[in-house]
């Protein structure tokens, strides 16, 4: 029989914690990942956003957002802004469609959380994803012509980078770049797909882009769940969620790779399984873990410079 010492467990655990990091998959909830110093200069930190449904498509079972809801009305808009920032959330990509603009009240919701975040000291930023149930044509003016007309390119909680208002896609939008529309002096425009990777398939962390280090890290995952044929109207299971490690791995691996940009999958998106509103299974642990490791990156020991 053969005998292993203490130290050679260590020593395997420190090479398979490396292994894990250098491949990207999936992180075991008993190899956590330590960030013993922050990997940002300064005091540099990443932008934190979350992706958001304005209109999710919520569980039939016993699974519910806390409180629950139906509609976006305004008091569903501030509770969520405010748990957004409480958990020190920097802003939001709203999830929207081609649909959403041409309908008027669907339109002049958009506008309204616009309005309420702003109204948070300092503002909670707010970019639009636009995607779609099935394939559409966009002309970069029309969409960017749309934000101007509706005072949200300008807006004051419009999230910014490089100065102009962010306009992200889905694969599903084919994106018809107009060169020197005017539009584009106070647009960005980001392709999930091209610009920005797209959303990881399962809980594999997501690899960082080359525009702004763009990153995507999911709290959870629902696609290996056995039985689950529709996890998208069933929702009668108990979802993996690890009491929350392996999320916090993910985010502390995204850390590490110094991304610019963390987007979490998602405030909302019961049907994928990976959510943070707080809800009647884990209450509101998942946004917990985001306030406690971005709070860790800011006070982490930086490195000398």
């Amino acid at each position: 029989m053969i005998n292993f010492s203490k130290g050679y467990f260590l020593a395997m655990g420190a090479l398979l914690s490396v292994l894990l990091l250098s491949s990207c998959r999936s992180i075991p909830e008993d190899i956590p990942i330590e960030l013993s110093h922050s990997p940002y200069a300064g005091s540099s930190l990443p932008l934190l956003l979350v992706e958001y449904f304005p209109y999710p498509e919520l569980p039939s079972g016993k699974l519910r957002p806390m409180p629950s809801y139906s509609g976006w009305t305004d008091s569903r808009m501030r509770r969520d802004l405010s748990r957004i920032r409480s958990y020190g959330i920097d802003g939001v990509l709203l999830s929207v469609t081609p649909e959403d603009f041409a309908e008027s009240i669907r339109s002049e919701r958009i506008r309204r959380f616009f309005d309420l975040a702003s109204e948070l000291s300092p503002p909670l930023r707010v970019g639009l994803l636009v995607g779609g149930s099935k394939d559409y044509e966009i002309a970069s003016g029309n969409i960017a012509q749309y934000l101007d007309q509706q005072g949200l390119a300008k807006h004051k909680s419009a999230l910014l980078l490089d100065g102009k208002a962010v306009l992200a896609f889905r694969e599903d939008i084919k994106l018809i770049r107009q060169v020197q529309h005017p539009t584009e002096s106070f647009a960005t425009f980001r392709r999930l797909g091209e610009d920005w990777h797209s959303v990881p398939a399962g809980a594999t962390p997501g690899r960082l882009s080359q525009m702004e280090k763009f990153t995507w890290v999911k709290a959870g995952d629902n696609s290996k769940l056995p039985g689950s044929v529709d996890n998208k109207h069933q929702a009668d299971w108990i979802l993996p969620r690890g009491k929350g490690k392996n999320f916090a791995n993910r985010l502390r691996l995204a850390f590490q790779n110094k991304a610019g940009i963390v987007c979490i999958h998602s405030w909302n998106d019961f049907g994928d399984g990976s959510f943070i509103e707080p809800n009647t299974m884990d209450g509101n642990q998942m946004g917990i873990v985001v306030f406690n490791e971005k709070q860790a990156l800011k006070t982490a020991p930086r490195p000398a410079p």
